[in-house]
Formats: C-alpha cells, structure tokens, sequence
C-alpha cells in the first residue's frame, strides 16, 4: 500500500472502518475487529498508531506482528479476505491489515459469535438484532423466522390431512405434533418451543390470521380485458389449501 495513503488515514478519526492499536496484545479483540470489519463494509487495521493517530512504532519484530495479525484472521470463521503489509511512516515502522468486506449473502463468525462495527465501536450481536442481521443477508429467509404463533395454535386436523397426502397416516399414533415439526425442521427448541413461519402458514388454524397478506385473489372477466367481473372470489387457507382452491376456481371457469 502506497505510504500517501496511510498517512492520509492517519489524518482522520478511528471509524467504522479504521482502527488504530499501539500495538498486538490480546488477539482476541484483534481477531473480533478483523471479523467486525469483514461483516460491515470492511477496514483498515493499524498497528503502531495510538487512537490519536500519532505514529508510535513497532517495539516487537514487524514480521511477527504479521504473522501474528493473519492468525487472527485465520481465527475468524470463515476467514475473511486480508491483505498484511508494513510500511515505514517517519522512521517508525506500522504494520497494517486491509480487511475486505464479505459479500451480501455471506458473514464471519469469531467464536460462534457475529461481529459488526458501529461508529468505532465493535459489537458483538445477538437476539433480536442477530435475527435482523441474518434476514438483511437473507441467510435467515422468511420461513425459517418464528413469530408469535405457539403449538396451540396448530391444527391437528392439517397435521393429519398431511400425513395421509405423504402416506404416512399412523404417525401420530406413536408420536406428537412437536415431534413431526422438529423432524421437519419447523421448529425451534431454545428456551422453549417456537414455531416457524412456514409452520404457522402450513398447519395453523387460521393462517391469515398471523399473516393476512396470505391469500389469493382471483376472479373471471368477459374478454380479455379486466372490465366486467363474471365471476371473483378471496381464497384463504394454507398454502395447499390455496393452490387446491385456485385450481378447483379455474376448472369451475373455464369452458374447456
């Protein structure tokens, strides 16, 4: 990297995406920035800058400090793209890391656990701004979300009419409700059972009534221009449901 530019960094306030450190002491919290910066918009690491940006120099080998700053980025999982150099800022050796950012369907873990950078400051996420996180990377789609929908609200006559469709209609003989919605990946078991969306639209009692966007609108008009309504109807249901009330619609309406 070309010296003009670091001291141009140097200039400015540590940010979310710059971050000076007199030097390498806990790993840890370089290993947290490292992922911090690939789950933002990535960063510029300085080693031998104090937080005031003034150049202090490197008191330990610069060549360890870059091994020991691309450990660190090996620490993060997966490890995100990095470049390492030094360079020489008035007769004081700085070592630096250039963090590039992770792109929109992917993010970084340090320990199990997200990072992100706020202002200069690195978070660590969790609950609900770890939920809002994963749906922005679209890793977390809307099926997988849970909602405030319980076990209770599951209609075990769908259950049923399920099991029949997949030929499997003794299986509640031997097991629950719960037990088919863990085995189909529909719900959740942390502090206590949570439904997932697509259960909820699946197998609940009155879908709409969770989510009311949930329905399909269909109607037959004279010609082939949307003027005089023949015929129109608001389907509600599951989605089964729905796909087997619009086909039941078309073969009412239309001749042939």
């Amino acid at each position: 990297m070309e010296i003009e530019k670091i001291r141009e960094l140097l200039k400015h306030p540590e940010s979310s995406d710059l971050e000076f450190k007199e030097s390498l002491h806990g790993q840890q919290e370089v290993s947290e920035i490292i992922c911090a910066f690939a789950n933002t918009e990535g960063g510029m690491l300085i080693i031998g800058v104090d937080n005031k940006g003034t150049v202090v120099g490197m008191k330990k080998d610069a060549d360890e400090i870059q091994q020991r700053l691309s450990a660190c980025g090996q620490s993060v999982s997966p490890a995100p793209l990095m470049d390492v150099g030094t360079a020489l800022i008035d007769e004081k050796r700085i070592v630096y890391a250039r963090i590039h950012k992770t792109d929109s369907t992917n993010f970084h873990m340090y320990k199990n656990v997200v990072y992100i950078r706020r202002g200069s400051t690195t978070m660590k996420l969790d609950g609900a701004a770890m939920v809002e996180f994963l749906k922005t990377r679209q890793i977390l789609c809307f099926d997988d979300l849970t909602d405030r929908a319980r076990i209770e609200d599951i209609d075990e006559r769908k259950i049923q009419q399920y099991l029949e469709r997949i030929g499997n209609e003794g299986y509640l003989k031997g097991h629950t409700i719960i037990d088919l919605l863990i085995s189909l990946n529909l719900l959740t078991e942390n502090d206590h059972a949570k439904i997932k969306n697509a259960a909820t639209l699946s197998f609940s009692k009155v879908p709409q009534h969770w989510f009311p966007q949930s329905e399909v609108k269909i109607a037959k008009f004279s010609g082939i221009e949307p003027i005089d309504v023949i015929s129109h109807e608001v389907l509600e249901g599951s989605p089964s449901e729905l796909i087997d009330k619009t086909y039941a619609f078309l073969l009412k309406n239309i001749s042939r």
